[in-house]
């Protein structure tokens, strides 16, 4: 069983990066016409570490969003760090893709056949 703290931190994580990628989806024009969203955020024990999935929509070229992602990491990190200033330390982020969407897409045409 998970403990309820983890829980509670990886859905504030949550919250607090759609906040920050909504303003990355308008601010940024290298992420203009993208939408992402984080569809799960996991928390290790230690709530040293974050494994954060985004969905990104378009698809086609979601894995080269997701680098670019990861390249400006560090300011992602410091942005949630000034928003969640209750916390001693923030965890380290590390992002995955979420195609469960696309992988459901997949099927729903496969049974449609």
């Amino acid at each position: 069983m998970k403990p309820k703290r983890t829980d509670r931190l990886g859905r504030e994580i949550q919250r607090q990066l759609g906040k920050i990628f909504l303003e990355l989806t308008r601010d940024d024009p290298q992420f203009k016409d993208k939408i992402m969203s984080v569809t799960r955020v996991e928390m290790t024990p230690d709530l040293l570490e974050a494994r954060v999935h985004v969905s990104i929509f378009p698809s086609k070229n979601a894995a080269e969003v997701l680098e670019q992602i990861k390249q400006i990491k560090s300011q992602i990190r410091y942005k949630l760090g000034q928003q969640m200033s209750h916390i001693r330390r923030i965890p380290d982020l590390k992002f995955f893709l979420d195609d469960t969407l696309d992988y459901l897409e997949r099927i729903d045409q496969l049974l449609k056949k």
